[in-house]
């Protein structure tokens, strides 16, 4: 049956610790309530759960898309999700045309 929603899965993922460790200190400075200690006390249990996570999602084929940067990231994300719409798309134009014939 048709719908009108496409779920597009995707992972988002940072691949060297450095900047994933930039990130949490970074989120400190943006939101006091957010102190980056706390990620970075914790901060190897957190790279194992991201790892073992990013690599369920490859096995899955699950796209994952590299958080380096916020606008890059962003942009990563838009791209996926426009690639998954115009394909479902293309397969309900398809089978229209099929139902039609």
């Amino acid at each position: 049956s048709e719908t009108d929603a496409v779920a597009v899965q995707m992972m988002l993922g940072v691949l060297r610790k450095k900047q994933l460790q930039r990130q949490f200190r970074g989120r400190s400075s943006e939101a006091h309530d957010r102190r980056a200690q706390r990620y970075l006390d914790s901060f190897d249990a957190i790279w194992n759960l991201q790892t073992a996570l990013l690599d369920e999602a490859r096995a899955a084929g699950v796209p994952v898309l590299v958080n380096d940067n916020l606008d890059s990231a962003l942009t990563r994300v838009m791209r996926t999700i426009t690639a998954a719409v115009l394909a479902d798309s293309e397969k309900i134009v398809a089978l229209k045309k099929h139902k039609t014939t």
